[in-house]
């Protein structure tokens, strides 16, 4: 029987020489931090003796990551190991030693003694003292981390009378972190200066928390700002507005100027206590008394819709009278109802072309609708009619500065339209200073219903 158990025993031991397992521990961030849930950091460096499957535990309340067996190769290889404590241990600040076992499929169990100290958030965690000026729009808190811990993924709370703010941040060991935070103006400016404490909650996601302080610095200020606003185009609106930013009643002035042609179009709120004038300016100026913390505010509004009316008005009026003079010749057409013996719907056509200049090869050309005839016994013959275009040509030849030729014709149908009856715009063809021209008539229209015409 005992050189059974030998002989087992002997069959044991020779794999676990030949596949010793050796390793060596680096402190990566041993702090655990009371409050929280954070784990101590290892470095193990396992050197196997072939491909291996290990793990590690221990029988104090603490776990490891990675949890359960985990294959190394032969040779030299570095894992990260996290250590997980329980509550009861984190309740003791100080140094904790523990016992830890590797078991190795190759070479059995072996054990060794690790450390980690538990320290409390306040002395892991330090918030530097800021200052904090009248017209900072955000802050800079330093936050430091004081010992050997690793924290990642907090979740910090800064709550203040000036603001509440939630950020995440991660911190090496001894490392620090910037948090920039925006300043609520609106609760600054009813807060007097002075010392104020920040309250900083501290949490992490695995459901640990703590809280620690910080100092606020509100340094005192003497004056006023100052915010201005313009909107608006056409309506031109300003807007000035000042705030005591200091402790002590201040007696305060707002300054407009404006110059002696768009006052004419101006209007204030409230109407101002003064009024200057200076060349070709004028400055209207508003006085008050303002509190502690106290604003105050002057709407200038200028009304541009009359000049730029007139503006318009006058370049509108300006480009007709350019499109009338530089043009050679004009043509108007008017067309009014004839009563015809057989009952036809007729219309009369008539065409004034009148030239501003002396112009040569001057030709009138009309198109009738589509259902419409010419009546050739009245008016002047035109010189050639397409009957495939519709169209009716006139050759004038030359036409003398002011000269104005007239040209009539009596346009019939079997059928008569209801409503709206429109002509095309008839087109006048010439050449003035060597260049050919062509303009267009109006397009005159026919009211069928009411009989009346343009």
């Amino acid at each position: 029987m005992f050189k059974s158990v030998m002989f087992v025993f002997l069959l044991l031991l020779v794999p676990l020489v030949a596949g010793a397992v050796s390793l060596s521990v680096v402190d990566e961030g041993s702090v655990v931090v009371a409050e929280l849930d954070n784990p101590a950091r290892y470095s193990f460096t396992i050197n196997a003796g072939g491909e291996d499957t290990l793990e590690l535990y221990s029988l104090v309340g603490v776990t490891f990551s990675p949890r359960g067996s985990f294959d190394v190769e032969d040779g030299s290889q570095k894992v990260d190991v996290l250590a997980f404590t329980n509550r009861d241990i984190r309740k003791r600040e100080g140094i904790f030693s523990f016992e830890y076992f590797l078991t190795s499929r190759l070479s059995g169990i072996q054990s060794d003694i690790l450390q980690l100290r538990v320290a409390s958030l306040q002395d892991t965690l330090e918030v530097y003292p800021v200052n904090m000026r009248y017209l900072d729009t955000s802050l800079t808190f330093i936050l430091k981390n004081n010992q050997n811990a690793r924290l990642e993924n907090l979740t910090l709370t800064f709550s203040t009378p000036f603001f509440t703010e939630q950020k995440s941040v991660s911190l090496s060991p001894f490392g620090t972190a910037n948090v920039t935070i925006a300043i609520d103006s609106e609760k600054r400016s009813k807060l007097a200066a002075g010392a104020y404490i920040v309250e900083v909650e501290v949490a992490q996601p695995q459901g640990g928390k703590g809280v620690i302080e910080g100092t606020l610095h509100y340094l005192e200020q003497q004056g006023t700002s100052v915010s201005e606003t313009s909107e608006g185009f056409v309506i031109r609106q300003k807007t000035v507005e000042k705030i005591n930013a200091g402790n002590v009643v201040v007696a305060d002035s707002i300054t407009i100027q404006k110059d002696i042609i768009s006052r004419l179009f101006t209007s204030a709120s409230p109407a101002p206590a003064e009024v200057k004038r200076s060349g070709l300016s004028l400055s209207y100026i508003w006085n008050e008394q303002l509190q502690p913390g106290e604003s105050w505010s002057v709407t200038v509004t200028t009304n541009y819709t009359l000049p730029l009316l007139i503006l318009l008005l006058v370049i509108v009026i300006s480009f007709l009278v350019h499109i009338y003079t530089s043009t050679a010749v004009v043509v108007r057409k008017q067309v009014s109802y004839v009563k015809t013996k057989g009952g036809q719907f007729a219309l009369k056509v008539r065409l004034v072309v009148r030239a501003k200049h002396h112009v040569d090869s001057v030709q009138v050309i009309d198109r009738l609708p589509g259902m419409a005839k010419l009546y050739e016994q009245f008016g002047l013959r035109p010189d050639r009619l397409e009957s495939a275009t519709r169209r009716i040509f006139w050759d004038v030849g030359a036409l003398q500065a002011g000269e104005e030729r007239v040209f009539s014709y009596i346009m019939y149908s079997d059928i008569k339209p209801m409503g709206r009856f429109e002509l095309p715009a008839a087109t006048t063809v010439f050449e003035h200073k060597g260049k050919t021209h062509e303009v267009m008539s109006n397009r005159a229209f026919f009211l069928a219903d009411t009989m009346q015409s343009e």
